[in-house]
């Protein structure tokens, strides 16, 4: 901004210098035509005084300096009565006078300037000469005047310019220093950091991405240290377990072939437990790193239904549990036959072991609009309003005493959603306490899952 300024000052005064320069040579020009009949009357006379109340009289109406001089250079009359009877130093072949003589038919007039003086001659006849010089100062300082003014509109836009500046470069910077300093906070694991968002413009947008992202990362750390803090639950019991089995059988003075035994089923028992548990811890992790590819093709939805409600019959037969199935629709997808069979096993098998007996299960099949849909509707317990939000994630259990006693690790219904979401569909509960819950699928029909890898 200051070289542009100065740069800009610097034009502007030349080009008012020149201007004022040239507009009063033309004045003062002009006002010697007009006075030329005098000048001639007291040139031609030769009387030195009229010549120099001639000049005096024109010097003091506009504050000049006027010289006569005859055509050999010496000057008659100068107002200031410096130069009187010296040769006049003026270069007056400057303009294309061909001689020294001055002839009035042919260079009626001449000016000259300098950076001191501005020399204008007006021709009275063929020998005599009328010279004006007057002093650069009065021009000067008229520009000297504008360069005031200029100076002090420069430094007040300056002063303005930088002001607004600094307030801008604030409104820039600040969110840039904060959000730089958030950053620094969350790489050294700090996710709850937060920045401001206030305003309407691309600061508060990225703001706003940042808040929302540190919030993700802050759920999902929140939500692996509770995976990590279940996990080493789940496999810690039934460790305990075994450990106390295998140390009382190995600690006891008598053998007992028949206690031996029972404890031996115990320990297996936990084993299977434990190989459950990591068998879908392994599978969730695979899911999530993108390592299990879906073998994708095309299927008959509502016959891999079919398969899983007739492998579940004798279970629901047993348990006094009515199973029902009603096929509305055929229906044909695209996708993993095993994996699918997996999520309608799960769905299914949690609506028997959580339906009292007496009682029945419906499953659905059924067309809606783009989308296969599988409703698993039971009669059970149902699930409280506040845990219908957790019912996904991983080792929640709603009644951990209960769902123990199920053999169930807590993972099935998050292994169910990761395989729905992998086929490009969704699935939602609904639940009343007492009055069952409903499970409903949707997939998209004749559709290959985005992002398989199949």
């Amino acid at each position: 901004m200051i070289i542009a300024f100065t740069a800009v000052d610097f034009a502007v005064i030349q080009l008012v210098g020149a201007n004022v320069l040239k507009r009063t040579e033309g004045e003062k020009l002009a006002l010697l035509r007009a006075q030329s009949d005098k000048f001639d009357s007291a040139a031609q006379s030769e009387d030195t005084y009229n010549m120099y109340i001639s000049a005096r009289e024109f010097a003091d109406n506009y504050n000049c300096r006027v010289i006569f001089a005859d055509s050999d250079r010496r000057i008659r009359v100068d107002t200031y009565s410096a130069l009187t009877g010296s040769e006049l130093d003026v270069p007056i072949k400057i303009g294309g006078f061909a001689s020294d003589t001055f002839r009035a038919d042919k260079y009626p007039a001449y000016s000259y300037s300098d950076s001191e003086y501005i020399f204008m001659c007006v021709y009275t006849n063929e020998y005599l000469s009328v010279v004006c010089i007057y002093s650069a100062d009065d021009a000067m300082n008229d520009v000297y005047k504008v360069c005031v003014r200029l100076l002090y509109i420069t430094l007040s836009v300056m002063a303005c310019a930088i002001v607004l500046g600094l307030l801008i470069t604030r409104k820039f910077t600040r969110p840039v220093n904060e959000l730089g300093e958030a950053i620094a906070t969350l790489s050294q694991g700090d996710f709850s950091v937060r920045v401001r968002e206030d305003g309407n413009d691309e600061f508060t947008d990225l703001a706003h991405a940042f808040n929302e992202m540190t919030g993700r990362m802050e759920t999902l750390d929140r939500s692996r240290n509770q995976f990590v803090s279940n996990a080493s639950h789940e496999l810690k019991t039934p460790l305990a377990t075994i450990k106390i089995l295998v140390e009382s059988l190995l600690y006891s003075e008598t053998y007992d072939e028949g206690m031996s035994k029972e404890f031996l089923g115990d320990v297996d028992k936990e084993i299977d437990r434990l190989n459950a548990v990591v068998v879908d811890l392994l599978t969730l992790v695979g899911m999530d790193s993108g390592e299990t590819k879906l073998n994708v093709a095309e299927m008959s939805l509502s016959s891999l239904v079919r398969e899983e409600v007739k492998r579940l019959s004798p279970l629901a037969r047993e348990r006094g549990i009515e199973l029902e199935l009603n096929l509305r629709d055929e229906v044909t997808v695209s996708g993993d036959a095993t994996k699918l069979s997996q999520v309608f096993y799960n769905l299914i098998d949690n609506a028997i072991k959580y339906t009292p007996r007496g009682e029945g299960v419906k499953v659905e099949v059924l067309r809606m609009n783009k989308n296969a849909v599988v409703r698993v509707k039971d009669n059970g317990i149902g699930i409280p309003e506040s845990d219908l939000k957790h019912i996904f994630d991983r080792f929640y259990r709603v009644d951990k005493a209960r769902s123990r006693e199920t053999g169930g690790t807590g993972l099935g219904l998050s292994i169910v959603k990761q395989i729905i979401l992998a086929h490009g569909g969704t699935i939602n509960v609904t639940s009343k306490v007492d009055n069952g819950s409903v499970f409903t699928v949707q997939l998209p029909l004749h559709s290959k899952p985005a992002g398989t890898g199949a």
